[in-house]
């Protein structure tokens, strides 16, 4: 189905924004949207509703992301 491709692509974008020197600390979500929420819902074949979403932070957060504390 089109999740495992999304999902693929949305890591691989991660993957690419670390190895262009963004913080893993910043990376907030990434997320493959595949056949849900498209923008152009009328022709869903279409290259722009096969995206994914990505949401950086300004700054690393001030606390750790682990939430055993």
């Amino acid at each position: 189905g089109d999740w495992p491709l999304s999902s693929a692509r949305a890591d691989a974008s991660r993957l690419t924004l670390q190895g262009a020197g963004v913080n893993a600390d910043r990376v907030y979500s990434v997320a493959g949207k595949a056949g849900s929420d498209p923008l152009y819902p009328d022709d869903p074949s279409l290259a722009g509703n096969r995206r994914i979403a990505i949401v950086l932070l300004r700054e690393a957060p001030v606390l750790p992301t682990d939430t055993s504390l």
